[in-house]
């Protein structure tokens, strides 16, 4: 019987889908999916991955952007969050995005069910966030070194779930790697589902395979200095999760 390789596998799946929200001359907006990577790198070959998917569907922003492997793309969603993005056309708009991201002029939002009840409804989190030596994963640190960097995460819980679950609106002032993920696990109360940062007494519930962090809403200011907010609503898996707590 004839076995494939593990890279022959990779290379034969087909290219990931995605919903298109909008559609410029200079920019898309689209919702990636749960499950695949924005685009590739050492784990992750090209051809499974959201820009794989996009640059079937406009193939003019092979140039744009800084790294060839990252064309067009000005900000990242991890592999298993869902939810809306911005993804360049032109070089103008690739740097006019940028410098909003720089100067913190792009506005994200998400919406994440986190385990437990926080005692402080509504609260900036600003630890420190740098790579762990002992377990390679990112990880919220007390004072900023050399070895870290400066991290802003806003939450207000929006709805509770007693004693299980609260529904949470964060905010992100930075981009750290797996920043919401990092600091609400430094606050004790995990998102849901996420098996990466978490504390073994809490426990993923069967009926979820992903993790409950959508990014729902993003907003900046196109080339004419007109701002634009789009809203992604929850996948039907979230939604439905939620209306049987």
């Amino acid at each position: 019987m004839f076995v494939p390789k593990a890279d022959e596998i990779i290379k034969n799946f087909p290219t990931p889908t995605y919903n298109l929200l909008q559609e410029e001359e200079d920019y898309v907006i689209v919702e990636k999916p749960s499950g695949i990577v924005v685009h590739p790198d050492d784990r992750h070959p090209k051809g499974n991955t959201l820009v794989d998917a996009v640059l079937a569907d406009y193939p003019e922003i092979e140039s744009i952007g800084e790294d060839p492997i990252r064309p067009g793309i000005v900000h990242r969603l991890d592999k298993d969050v869902s939810g809306v993005m911005v993804i360049a056309r032109t070089q103008e708009m690739f740097s006019h995005l940028k410098n909003q991201f720089k100067t913190r002029a792009i506005h994200k939002e998400y919406t994440a069910l986190l385990y437990g009840i926080p005692s402080i409804k509504e609260d900036d989190i600003t630890f420190p966030i740098g790579r762990s030596k002992r377990t390679g994963k990112m990880a919220a640190k007390g004072a900023v070194d050399e070895k870290t960097k400066s991290a802003k995460t806003h939450y207000n819980i929006a709805q509770e779930f007693p004693p299980k679950y609260s529904l949470a609106t964060i905010t992100i002032l930075t981009g750290r790697t797996h920043q919401i993920r990092v600091h609400m696990n430094a606050l004790s109360h995990p998102v849901v589902g996420d098996a990466l940062y978490t504390q073994k007494k809490f426990a993923v519930p069967e009926e979820l395979n992903r993790i409950f962090l959508h990014a729902t809403k993003l907003s900046f200011k196109d080339l004419t200095n007109e701002r634009k907010t789009f809203i992604s609503p929850l996948p039907e898996s979230l939604e439905t999760f939620l209306k049987k707590l």
